[in-house]
């Protein structure tokens, strides 16, 4: 018999309106989380960097996106992640 998931979410939805339109970036999504998933460290360490959130109009002027400096995964301006 196997284990439970440690984490299960049915029907999860989430829709941001663009405009007067509404744009459905999840519809019905299901998720179940295996027990035996497992997060190490690898040792890296790089700086933390902090900006305004990107695409974002309500309080844009305050600094609530952290990312990891100089991570090539990072969206945005160049600026942001020198």
């Amino acid at each position: 018999m196997s284990e439970p998931a440690i984490i299960k979410v049915n029907g999860l939805t989430k829709t941001y309106e663009v405009g007067d339109v509404p744009v459905h970036a999840l519809r019905g999504v299901d998720l179940e989380v295996d027990p035996t998933l497992w997060i190490a460290d690898d040792g890296a360490s790089l700086p933390v960097g902090v900006s305004a959130r990107i695409g974002v109009t309500k309080a844009a002027e305050r600094e609530l996106r952290f990312y990891a400096r100089g991570n090539p995964s990072v969206s945005g301006p160049r600026a942001l992640s020198p």
